[in-house]
């Protein structure tokens, strides 16, 4: 699972046990933000530099925590480090090519 909010992006996936998710980062920081207290490891040998081992029910009320948080019209212009407004808008502009074209791709 992707997650993209106003302060980070993130990669969710399993780990080896059901009771925990392992969350990704690539830009440092990001996890120290939504999850302050939990061991940040650095994988310079993968795609995503940053991972922290968490268990299921902290990263839902991380993001339970997110959406009740939502206090904007446009997430684009919410995202709090502006560096990063070129590359979300670039991830939108993708997605909405796959939107004009899984639209009228009917199988």
């Amino acid at each position: 699972m992707w997650i993209y909010l106003k302060d980070g992006f993130y990669s969710v996936i399993a780990s080896e046990d059901r009771r925990h998710l392992i969350v990704r980062a690539r830009v440092k920081g990001d996890l120290e933000r939504l999850f302050p207290g939990y061991r940040i490891t650095r994988w310079v040998d993968r795609d995503y530099l940053y991972r922290t081992l968490v268990p299921r029910y902290a990263v839902a009320e991380q993001i339970d925590l997110a959406v009740q948080d939502i206090d904007y019209g446009n997430f684009k212009n919410a995202v709090l480090d502006k560096r990063r407004g070129p590359f979300y808008g670039m991830v939108w502009a993708v997605m909405s090519e796959m939107q004009q074209q899984l639209e009228y791709d009917v199988r």
